[in-house]
């Protein structure tokens, strides 16, 4: 009897335990939750995509070390895409607060492919992928913290929220997202940023962004070298420094924005260093660009933004087999450029925008950006570009946007558009879409 009551108590002492345990954690996932949240979006996409080349040009295609011939003639072709964001917010304290974006893009139900070499690119393949350990496609998009030393200083590090910046929020109907500017980054970028707020609505930020140039195929320790034997710096610096300034009841609008941005690297190396397109060709670029929206002008439905930017390249070196360097065919050159984009949007009611942009590129500008989703981009254009566009936004979190880009293209470079003599080329794009997107 006495053995009974004491494996009852025994018993009864590991479940009590047991359920104590489970009430720890318990009240630990909800001190998480309490300050952790995820949220997300879904994209379904639709694109016709049509290109017509009117004069013939060559470019350098740096994976297989020959010329690409771009012939006189149309093509046209029509794609199915998805996207998937899911961001992640965490504050654990007043002073601390974490923002991260896991995302994912990728062409519906690709079964027939001519090319690539690892598994997942053969034929039929494709509804496995992002399943196997060789092409998990689901990558980190941004993540990066916040620490708020006191109300005006702030120290922010990791994978900063470069990409997808403005003006791409303003034909998606979207609120600003703490994205910098397309014209000043363009990319996805890591690095640290200081800011202060010097007043109501007005801040200052210096960001750094080093560029590395790692030597994965040997030891870490041996470092890289040009093509002329020397040393190339593992990491080089690059900086911005950002005003922004925002103000409600501004200017007869009901909102102003205003950014203005400086970016600076110096003697940045272009990888290869050896083989056929061996390079001791070194980037020193100066961007300064502004970025300025108004919404609600004067009571109206109007709403009008303005971006613009004026680069310096410094080029030193070349690559072999292009003889030439970033935007010139000199071993040795400086050359300046500039671009502008305006748009304007009308709110047929608040949940239905109606809209236009415009957008022109210089010569001798350097634009880049990375980042695009659209298949004719406007905002790398060396010539001129058109959006027109239409978002509505249903209730329950669905939005549906249809638009339409034009790329005329009067410009071309040798590689990567950017690097080598000017071609003067005459290529029409043009890429119709419908998005359709639920957030959750």
């Amino acid at each position: 009897m006495k053995k009974l009551m004491t494996m009852g108590l025994i018993f009864a002492s590991s479940v009590s335990a047991q359920t104590l345990e489970e009430r720890v954690e318990n009240l630990e996932f909800k001190s998480y939750e309490n300050y952790t949240k995820v949220s997300g979006r879904l994209e379904y996409r639709f694109d016709t995509y049509t290109r017509e080349i009117k004069d013939t040009y060559k470019t350098l295609n740096t994976s297989t070390s020959s010329e690409d011939t771009f012939s006189e003639g149309n093509s046209a072709a029509g794609y199915q895409r998805v996207f998937l964001n899911l961001d992640i917010s965490s504050k654990p304290s007043d002073k601390l607060s974490f923002y991260g974006k896991l995302s994912m893009a990728k062409y519906v139900n690709t079964f027939n492919t001519d090319k690539g070499t690892l598994p997942e690119d053969a034929a039929y393949n494709d509804l496995a992928r992002g399943s196997t350990a060789s092409s998990s496609d689901i990558f980190v998009e941004r993540a990066f913290a916040n620490y708020s030393f006191n109300k005006n200083l702030t120290l922010t590090f990791g994978r900063l929220p470069t990409s997808h910046g403005a003006p791409r929020h303003f034909s998606m109907n979207e609120s600003r997202k703490g994205n910098y500017p397309i014209l000043s980054f363009g990319g996805n970028w890591d690095g640290m940023a200081l800011s202060y707020g010097i007043a109501a609505g007005q801040a200052v930020k210096l960001v750094y962004t080093p560029v590395s140039s790692i030597p994965f195929d040997g030891q870490l320790t041996d470092g890289l070298t040009d093509k002329d034997g020397e040393a190339v710096d593992v990491n080089v610096p690059s900086y911005a420094l950002i005003y922004e300034m925002e103000k409600s009841n501004f200017a007869s609008a009901n909102n102003f924005y205003f950014t203005l941005t400086y970016y600076s690297i110096k003697d940045m190396p272009t990888l290869p260093s050896t083989g056929a397109t061996g390079s001791n060709l070194y980037l020193t670029l100066q961007r300064t660009s502004l970025y300025t929206e108004l919404t609600g002008i004067a009571g109206s439905h109007f709403d009008v933004y303005a971006h613009a930017v004026s680069t310096k390249t410094d080029s030193e070196g070349e690559i072999i087999q292009t003889k030439g360097g970033w935007l010139t065919d000199k071993d040795s050159d400086s050359v300046s450029g500039s671009a502008y984009g305006l748009g304007v949007r009308y709110s047929l009611a608040p949940n239905m925008k109606l809209g236009v942009e415009y957008f022109a590129g210089g010569e001798n500008a350097f634009l880049y950006d990375s980042s695009s989703q659209d298949p004719a981009n406007i905002y790398t254009t060396y010539g001129t570009g058109y959006h027109l566009f239409y978002s509505h936004d249903f209730e329950g979190g669905f939005k549906m946007v249809v638009g339409h880009t034009t790329k005329n293209s009067e410009y071309g470079r040798y590689v990567f558009n950017l690097i080598g003599a000017t071609s003067e080329i005459d290529n029409t794009e043009t890429n119709g879409y419908a998005k359709f997107i639920a957030s959750f």
